[in-house]
């Protein structure tokens, strides 16, 4: 194919851009995830699901996948959001939180994604389907510079330093990869999920105004978590 890429012509500009063989910049992948947060019983929750395949088969992480075509992340994540939980979810409930892009986080390939914190009351009831082999509510308490996650019934827990800088997270991830490619099961959130989880709570302490849209009663048991006035 004739190089057009200094064209005078956008039409063949854009045909020749969109064809070419060896393509100059990488195209990575797009996923999009969703922090999904409600309140039950006196306590916030937030939703994990099981992973039914690898990377990560039988670890827990957030709900989310692959953009399809033609597909915006705020649709890929409502999309998403249902089939693996089953949770029908307004546009108006979901706040982006960070766009994750390094090329390791994810050994199948380059993945990008884009996360969101989601805001749901009262809690729905909910169903694992797709991707996931299961769907959970954890319990999340903040208490100084620590985020702790529960499940009794599943005796699962996990614990994420707020402090840990994102260089300490990546290379965890990075660790915890050779030990799977070594045949060994970890038990971890799975990805970068935990670092995720992070900028989620970030996102929670600066920007108050994110509630908007958001029902009282959470708005409410988040400044709680958060110990906010």
């Amino acid at each position: 194919m004739v190089d057009q890429s200094k064209s005078d012509n956008f039409k063949e500009f854009i045909n020749w851009y969109r064809n070419q063989e060896d393509k100059k910049y990488p195209k990575p992948s797009v996923t999009a995830d969703a922090l999904i947060y409600t309140y039950e019983n006196n306590q916030l929750k937030l939703l994990l699901i099981k992973r039914k395949y690898h990377p990560f088969k039988d670890c827990y992480c957030f709900p989310g996948g692959f953009t399809n075509e033609n597909e915006s992340v705020e649709q890929c994540v409502i999309r998403e959001i249902d089939e693996e939980t089953n949770i029908k979810v307004n546009p108006s409930a979901i706040q982006q939180v960070h766009f994750f892009s390094k090329k390791d986080r994810d050994l199948r390939a380059w993945i990008m994604t884009q996360a969101f914190n989601v805001f749901i009351y009262p809690s729905p009831s909910i169903q694992a389907g797709d991707d996931a082999d299961d769907a959970a509510w954890f319990d999340i308490v903040v208490k100084e510079d620590m985020v702790y996650l529960s499940n009794e019934q599943l005796n699962r827990s996990y614990q994420v330093d707020l402090n840990k800088s994102e260089e300490a997270f990546y290379q965890e991830l990075a660790d915890t990869y050779q030990s799977m490619l070594q045949g060994h099961k970890e038990d971890v959130l799975a990805f970068d999920h935990a670092y995720m989880l992070v900028q989620s709570i970030k996102v929670l302490k600066r920007q108050g105004h994110i509630f908007k849209d958001v029902d009282k009663t959470i708005k409410k048991q988040i400044d709680i978590l958060l110990e906010r006035d």
